[in-house]
């Protein structure tokens, strides 16, 4: 559990794996198409990081080319759906600030 809290502090981490879910199995291009100013090299590490830990599944299609596919694993959506406070508050902190409002208007 130490090396998945040390890994989602990581740069880029929580945004490839929103991408992975928003993108529905995404091939490795459309994760990176997804991620403005992310590199190659970056995604490549970070994606190898999340597949140790067994947070997402790399999927070789025997194409020409070949293409790389990913998806979240059980456990991988399972930490998504647990940090999505926190996905939410990173990938747009205004429209999560927002949420929060509404919500103590509610009470």
């Amino acid at each position: 559990m130490h090396g998945i809290f040390q890994l989602i502090q990581k740069k880029w981490v929580i945004q490839i794996v929103n991408a992975i879910v928003t993108l529905k199995n995404p091939f490795y291009n459309e994760i990176k198409n997804h991620i403005e100013k992310i590199s190659s090299k970056t995604l490549s590490i970070r994606l190898k990081e999340l597949e140790n830990l067994q947070i997402i599944s790399r999927h070789v299609i025997d194409s020409q080319p070949i293409r790389v596919l990913y998806t979240c694993t059980e456990f991988g959506l399972g930490l998504f759906i647990t940090l999505m406070p926190f996905i939410l508050f990173y990938v747009n902190p205004k429209v999560f600030l927002d949420q929060i409002k509404e919500r103590r208007k509610m009470e």
